[in-house]
């Protein structure tokens, strides 16, 4: 499964998210037969490195934010 596909949040997949969707209005025995699968395994692909880019950044901001409030905790307790 994937996220709904918005070309807003998925900057560097929108490329394949709109193969997939062109695909998809190929025509449903098209998309029935697993004309679209080839593209969808590559946006699924895409999608993940995203997530996985995504992850890190959010992993360093919470870590860069531990950080700054153990270091306020410890001046508050250094200066009572």
């Amino acid at each position: 499964m994937h996220p709904h596909l918005a070309n807003e949040k998925q900057v560097h997949c929108g490329e394949l998210i709109d193969q997939l969707q062109q695909c998809h209005q190929a025509g449903f025995m098209h998309k029935y037969m697993g004309g679209c699968n080839g593209i969808k395994e590559e946006l699924n692909a895409c999608l993940r490195e995203e997530r996985l880019i995504r992850t890190q950044k959010n992993r360093e901001a919470s870590k860069a934010q531990n950080e700054k409030k153990k270091a306020m905790w410890k001046d508050i307790d250094e200066n009572r």
